[in-house]
């Protein structure tokens, strides 16, 4: 082995993504980090005689793309579950759970989720008479694809003591059927009614789910994540598998802002840990969603007429809680869908001490204009999840009318100067990069529809959709001077693909495939 571990790719077509922009051939890894770019005979006079060297026959390579919004472990978690999101209807829904419940001994909690009415024919939420068929033996909970809605079969409503008398609790909702029975169908805060009395997965669980995840990093080339809402359990394993210098992927943690006294007296701040795993800030929600219809809107919604959407607290909560997380030093990470929610976030944040604080709004789906100067004037950042577009496109317009033209505006936030972070909120959507740059570029779904693209005014070129998954969600963890670009100096974080995006037509990118996954200079993953 060569001396401080010494690598030299050559023959790349690397894109730096740095300042120009610019291509380089060869780089030298020293000590975890880039230490010099330049053409292959440069890099072959510079390097260590031993050096190993790693030759790139060609390919493209890229800085490693940093996913700035995911649920990691339950991503994990949820990969090892049944798949629910491509079913086309309840028949095929209600069939793939009843064979997955045959695994489960009787009385045993089976919970998963994943599903999507809005693919079904009749657009009709499932409910607890369906699971009760599928299910009758177990107390079965499955969640929406957005994590806002879920369903309960009877059994599992009988075990949270949920019956017709149950009151929907504050930024939540019981659903109800027409004889004003519980349907078991439950919005938003309502859901922790159910999560309440479900069994915490054993730590072998949560073990196999964040394996399953790093593996899915590795797969798809990314190299950092940022983990909404993680919890103590995943945490440890997390610290563990660190020490033994196993964490294949960087994982940035936010917990939920319910572990903000624990934290603060602990005097953990935005920053601690290594530059593999530390703390970012601490998740925060105002509204729903979109699909579930509770994301907040200033206008009812226009197949709803009856609900703007639900505040999942007041606004005098909302904004003691902002004041709690930033006087903490925690980065905030704000849940933010309609655009009430979105305004109400940044009229709070704009009421704080001036400061590089780089608060993120989560989503950020639907904004009025007006509010732009709202993002610029407080250095907010919206983190976005291109990805979301391929379903959403579908039924949007649906939800919100005419203010569709309003939704999902990256290329309009990117000429106003307002900085993004992508990401991907895996596992509503899949964690592959590549869906959420094609999205971005195409505004197109995945057939290739509509063509010409969704409100194609907003398609954002290559390149900038690249910097917004690496420089953009850089910035967003202030890591922006060790992440993001391929420059000496910085940590070696990379991927290499089978074929260039800036080779192919732009309907090919969502097809383009990682063919080697670097983390500190070590190969983490490579293509058989």
């Amino acid at each position: 082995m060569a001396d401080n571990d010494e690598k030299l790719f050559i023959n790349g077509r690397i894109y730096t993504i740095d300042g120009e922009r610019s291509w380089k051939e060869a780089l030298i890894v020293r000590c975890e980090r880039i230490w010099k770019t330049g053409t292959s005979a440069e890099m072959r006079r510079l390097a260590a005689p031993d050096a190993e060297v790693i030759d790139l026959g060609g390919r493209f390579a890229m800085p490693g793309f940093i996913d700035a919004h995911t649920h990691f472990a339950q991503g994990g978690q949820r990969s090892l579950e049944v798949e629910l999101k491509d079913c086309n209807d309840e028949m095929e829904f209600e069939k793939r759970v009843a064979g997955y419940a045959q695994q489960f001994k009787s009385g045993e909690w089976m919970t998963g989720g994943g599903w999507d009415h809005e693919r079904w024919p009749d657009k009709k939420l499932p409910t607890a008479a369906l699971l009760d068929r599928a299910v009758p033996k177990n107390p079965v909970w499955l969640t929406r694809l957005d994590g806002h809605i879920g369903v309960a079969n009877s059994l599992a409503l009988k075990l949270a003591g949920i019956d017709r008398n149950t009151k929907s609790p504050s930024g939540g909702e019981i659903g109800h059927d027409a004889a004003g029975e519980p349907d078991g169908t439950l919005r938003d805060n309502a859901m922790n009614l159910i999560d309440i009395v479900i069994p915490p997965p054993t730590r072998l669980q949560v073990e196999k789910a964040i394996h399953a995840a790093l593996d899915k990093a590795g797969q798809y080339g990314v190299t950092t994540v940022l983990e909404m809402e993680t919890t103590p359990d995943s945490l440890a394993i997390y610290t563990e598998l660190e020490k033994q210098a196993m964490l294949t992927t960087r994982v940035y943690a936010c917990p939920d802002a319910s572990s903000l006294e624990k934290m603060s007296g602990l005097g953990i701040t935005t920053g601690f840990g290594s530059d593999m795993l530390r703390i970012e800030g601490a998740k925060l929600y105002v509204d729903g969603s979109m699909g579930a219809g509770t994301a907040l809107f200033f206008e009812p919604y226009h197949d709803r007429p009856n609900t703007s959407g639900l505040a999942v607290m007041s606004e005098t909560d909302l904004d003691s809680r902002i004041r709690q997380v930033d006087e903490a030093g925690l980065q905030l990470q704000i849940h933010a869908i309609g655009d009430k929610a979105v305004w109400m976030a940044l009229d709070d944040i704009s009421r704080l001490p001036s400061r590089d604080r780089r608060a993120k709004l989560e989503h950020v789906q639907v904004i009025r204009r007006q509010d732009f100067e709202l993002f610029k004037k407080t250095g907010t950042i919206a983190s976005v999840q291109p990805c979301h577009l391929l379903d959403d496109m579908h039924w949007c317009e649906k939800r919100v009318a005419q203010r569709c033209k309003d939704g999902y505006v990256y290329e309009s936030l990117l000429k106003a100067g307002i900085p993004q972070a992508f990401g991907t909120d895996w596992p509503v959507e899949s964690l592959n990069p590549w869906f959420g740059i094609y999205a971005a570029v195409t505004r197109m779904d995945l057939d290739g529809q509509p063509e010409g693209g969704w409100f194609p005014e907003e398609k954002m070129p290559l390149a900038d959709a690249l910097h917004e998954y690496t420089m953009g969600s850089a910035y967003a963890c202030f890591m922006e001077k060790h992440l993001g670009s391929i420059e000496p100096g910085k940590l070696a974080d990379l991927i290499i693909t089978v074929e260039s995006p800036f080779d192919i037509a732009p309907k090919a990118l969502k097809d383009v495939k990682n063919w080697m996954t670097v983390v500190n200079g070590k190969v983490v993953w490579k293509k058989h």
